[in-house]
């Protein structure tokens, strides 16, 4: 994560922000985790820019995509967004292919307040297109929020419900041999917690201990042999535009600097198919750590189980390793 800061020339503009965050077309690990919570804590408004192919000009998989994640973190995105189609002009115009998106973009359910077509590298375009969203950021930000605010109100509302439903529950229970009248006295819960966090604290600066110095010599063959053929892979499988004889395909190379019109933008798109192909090959690697990663969910649960006895959850017993992890994640809260 980089935030860099610089001056900006629209001084009249004020506290404005611009975090630009990665799309869906690079499969580089941790993207969408990065996208939910950029969205999710520092973003107002949401600005979808898409350039369409002037031949191939359809809405693909990885647009609606990146839609639904974004609406999974923004309340509200369909009056939080703006869609851009990129107008390029001169030899490679896509005008067309602009014009058919922007009429399909709600049917597939891209909802924005507004889909504008214009030219990105004309400045006065792009600076009048800015000039309105910061107009309606500036008119809507205070119903939006109110309206995000309220939302959640209202699932805090559902879980105060929840939570009460569950004590009612619970105190049925005789069975369960809790004690909910001690949930009342701060002072209990807060020396039972200090004793718990105290053993569960040790066991777990113990296994790290563990892992840093006690394993961290070992060798691990499984992933040795994956990196070796990953590399291999990779250095048998490209992604560089060559003939069925392993040559340069002249060819189609410049077929697709007459389709772009200069070499800057034919080398960019090589360039990012390029990494983008090798880089879903080093993916593969985690297979080569499966097992060790398996190895350590379980030594893990032991110690979650064993000092602070979270197998009594209800979603949580008679579950081992990654399924216990996974399932104590969605159980108990982050904060």
């Amino acid at each position: 994560s980089v935030t860099i800061f610089c001056p900006f020339p629209n001084r009249d503009v004020g506290k404005i922000a611009l975090v630009d965050v990665p799309g869906l077309g690079d499969t580089r690990l941790g993207d969408e985790q990065l996208i939910l919570e950029t969205l999710g804590q520092e973003i107002d408004l949401v600005l979808f820019i898409r350039r369409p192919d002037a031949l191939r000009f359809v809405w693909e998989k990885r647009d609606t995509e990146l839609y639904k994640t974004a609406n999974q973190a923004l309340n509200n995105l369909e009056n939080r967004s703006f869609l851009i189609l990129n107008h390029v002009c001169g030899r490679n115009n896509n005008l067309q292919a602009c014009e058919a998106l922007k009429a399909t973009h709600q049917a597939k359910h891209l909802k924005t307040v507004r889909c504008e077509i214009i030219d990105c590298s004309n400045a006065e375009e792009a600076n009048a297109v800015l000039d309105s969203i910061l107009d309606y950021l500036a008119a809507n930000i205070k119903a939006l929020d109110d309206q995000y605010a309220r939302t959640y109100q209202d699932r805090l509302n559902q879980l105060q419900q929840q939570i009460k439903a569950e004590l009612v529950k619970a105190r049925q229970n005789e069975s369960s041999g809790m004690a909910i009248e001690s949930l009342d006295d701060s002072d209990r819960f807060d020396a039972l917690f200090d004793r718990l966090w105290t053993k569960l604290a040790r066991s777990l600066e113990e296994l790290v201990y563990d892992f840093d110095w006690e394993r961290q010599n070992e060798e691990n063959n499984d992933f040795q042999r994956q990196v070796a053929i990953t590399i291999e892979s990779c250095k048998t499988d490209t992604g560089l535009p060559l003939t069925p004889e392993q040559e340069p395909d002249i060819e189609q190379i410049l077929d697709m600097r007459g389709n772009f019109g200069d070499w800057p933008s034919t080398y960019s798109y090589y360039l990012h198919g390029i990494r983008t192909h090798l880089t879903r090959k080093f993916e593969s690697m985690d297979m080569g750590l499966q097992k060790y990663v398996d190895l350590a969910k379980s030594i893990v649960t032991e110690v979650l189980i064993e000092t602070a006895n979270l197998d009594n959850l209800p979603n949580l017993s008679k579950l081992q390793g990654n399924e216990f992890l996974k399932n104590a994640i969605d159980t108990i809260p982050p904060h």
